[in-house]
């Protein structure tokens, strides 16, 4: 029998705090110890393995928690468990039609082609990556078009990609660069101040979208950002003059993965800027 302090200070009850005032106070009876042996493969790459047992709480005269004899922790074992805090953690409601994924660490969500205000506070960045072409754009606002853009939330970080057409993407839609200053080439979102939420929910995407629009496009992260003469910096110059009516999606910069390639790649954690 092991007593819970030599492992930590451990609080016996956990207190919820409704929203109605009351309070619901839950006791502790489980504990889960984990092992994990992390080591290095032949071939050169990390590897880990984890041992996991499951115990019971036993109370000593006094009421303090003590850890009973463990049982290997199976999948059987773990189900009901793993079930109960499911059905806590888990999103219930209605599921907006706009929204294309949710998984363990990725939101999907996709707004359709539409006119938006933008804001270019240009100058302040003459040192950034793409030339010297978009110093010329200053600070200047416009509503203008704009393409259909895939957000994705991935551990807290903020990735937008741009896509063909009026249609909802489906797992194999090419994705496509987004032609927006403070993206970087991954997709990635410079998020400098911008104020969001920090979860989507079918309430927070239009606050989502409201933030990136909000923002001040400062500065491109990347050289090529779009495909146009001269760089990003006249081909937003164009949009901002009303040059067209709906957004030129061939000056778009085609990259080399689908929708479900990207999801799959921020659902293994690679969420850098590279």
């Amino acid at each position: 029998m092991l007593e819970l302090p030599q492992l930590g200070r451990v609080p016996r009850t956990w207190t919820r705090h409704d929203k109605d005032d009351t309070r619901t106070v839950f006791q502790l009876e489980q504990a889960i110890l984990v092992y994990q042996h992390r080591h290095w493969m032949s071939g050169g790459g990390p590897n880990s393995e984890v041992y996991a047992t499951i115990h019971a709480i036993e109370r000593n005269r006094k009421g303090g928690p003590h850890l009973a004899a463990g049982t290997p922790a199976t999948v059987a074992g773990c189900t009901a468990f793993v079930r109960e805090l499911a059905d806590r953690a888990a999103f219930a409601g209605f599921m907006s039609p706009n929204i294309l994924y949710i998984g363990p660490r990725v939101t999907a969500w996709w707004r359709a082609p539409a006119p938006a205000r933008v804001w270019f506070e240009t100058e302040r960045a003459p040192e950034d990556v793409g030339g010297r072409a978009h110093l010329k754009i200053g600070e200047r606002s416009a509503i203008t078009p704009h393409p259909g853009l895939v957000f994705i939330l991935a551990n807290e970080a903020w990735h937008v990609y741009a896509v063909l057409g009026a249609a909802r993407p489906c797992p194999d839609t090419p994705l496509y660069r987004s032609p927006y200053f403070n993206v970087w080439e991954s997709g990635a979102l410079c998020e400098g101040n911008i104020e969001r939420p920090k979860q989507v929910t079918p309430e927070t995407i239009a606050r989502f979208e409201r933030a990136f629009f909000d923002s001040r496009f400062t500065h491109p992260n990347t050289a090529r950002l779009v495909d146009f003469k001269g760089g990003a910096g006249p081909f937003w110059t164009a949009l901002l003059d009303g040059r067209w009516k709906t957004f030129p999606e061939k000056h778009l910069v085609k990259l080399k993965v689908t929708l479900v390639d990207q999801l799959r790649k921020l659902e293994g954690g690679r969420n850098g800027r590279d």
